[in-house]
């Protein structure tokens, strides 16, 4: 049994909500809504951000269990850093002390979270995310003046993880994986399946396709900061690639520029619904445009990868499991009343099927005496 959520991402001027049930599996997508922020002059914007925003919540067919907040990858700050602790609470408390020397502005004003990535021997390695509180705010004030309130805010990052790991569930091994999207590529670096590494490639996918040159040269660039990064982990023999189909010319010449195989896939053929999503052809199904609001919603729910940005690492990232765990705990106890319900009612009918016996075992002998 899944739990019915609704993903709202905002890049730009372009808006999209997603409506999707979330279970142990892949998920299933109910409805693909879209639409385009239209105005004069820049001040206009924020409102026509939100009238947009509640034209598109207007148009649900079913009311959510929880919304959630998807925020684009290039927006996110990440860091590999490392905090001379171990245990979950010393490193909650030194991460942000830590993060402060590699940030413009004080860490007081950043949303943060993050995870563990290996523990060595007197220090913890940790992979951490943040916005600045008042760019979170100002992409969650749409939805919070529509009181449709977000319980969680997840990368573009912890969203694509969370679906591609659920699209390769026996993966175990360290696994490089490449997101193509409409305005960045997302680097990740996977281990036991956590990301361990990511970064943001400023490079949008469908440039990438069209100049591979200069995407190999920022991908080189990166896998070369991983490897500096990440001492001891062993050197990449593939690159997993999403947004494009494997048949794509792409997909070769990365291949002969690289050195390693690819492959390639488009992430959105793997989840239930994907239908629904309006497409004039196959090509407008390419760069993720959807599929980091499908995993999202996963990450949310507390699958693997999972990030949220709302409440942080002092546990907001199990904040929707929790609301779906008491969802279920609800449906459990209102299953229940119906059987207690269903059980009187079968014995009153029962008490009542009896009375009527009596009854009319009364009445033949009533009749008995009268004809006597």
């Amino acid at each position: 049994m899944g739990v019915y959520l609704s993903v709202v991402r905002t890049e730009g001027d372009d808006i999209r909500l997603a409506g999707l049930r979330v279970g142990r599996g892949m998920p299933s997508l109910a409805e693909a809504l879209e639409g385009r922020a239209a105005y004069e002059s820049p001040e206009q914007r924020d409102e026509a951000i939100r009238n947009e925003t509640e034209n598109l919540l207007s148009r649900m067919r079913t009311r959510p269990l929880a919304f959630v907040l998807c925020l684009p990858a290039h927006r996110i700050i990440s860091r590999l850093i490392k905090v001379p602790f171990k245990g979950r609470s010393q490193v909650s408390q030194a991460v942000p002390v830590e993060l402060e020397p590699h940030l413009p502005f004080p860490v007081d004003e950043l949303a943060l979270d993050f995870t563990v990535t290996r523990v060595l021997e007197d220090e913890t390695e940790v992979l951490a995310f943040g916005i600045r509180q008042s760019a979170l705010d100002n992409s969650l004030a749409p939805l919070m003046e529509l009181e449709a309130h977000p319980e969680a805010a997840v990368p573009d990052t912890s969203g694509l993880t969370a679906l591609w790991l659920a699209a390769h569930r026996r993966t175990r091994e360290p696994a490089v994986v490449v997101h193509l999207c409409e305005t960045c590529c997302v680097f990740t670096f996977l281990r036991d399946r956590n990301i361990c590494f990511t970064r943001a490639i400023p490079i949008a996918g469908s440039d990438a396709a069209a100049n591979p040159d200069a995407f190999t040269r920022e991908l080189r660039n990166t896998l070369r900061n991983l490897a500096l990064t990440r001492k001891g982990d062993p050197e990449p023999d593939r690159l997993y690639l999403t947004g494009i189909p494997q048949e794509h010319p792409f997909v070769a010449v990365l291949e002969q520029q690289l050195g390693v195989q690819v492959t390639a896939e488009v992430m959105l053929h793997a989840v239930r619904g994907s239908r629904k999503i309006p497409a004039v052809n196959e090509e407008t199904l390419w760069f993720n445009r959807w599929e980091p609001l499908i995993g999202a919603a996963m990450a949310a729910a507390g699958r693997d990868g999972a990030v949220n940005l709302i409440r942080g690492a002092q546990g907001g990232r199990a904040l929707v499991s929790g609301i779906i765990s008491h969802a279920l705990f609800s449906a459990c106890l209102g299953l229940v009343a119906v059987m207690l319900w269903g059980l009187s009612y079968h014995v009153a009918v029962r008490r009542l099927d009896m009375e009527r016996a009596l009854l009319d075992s009364q009445a033949e002998r009533v009749d008995a005496e009268i004809l006597r």
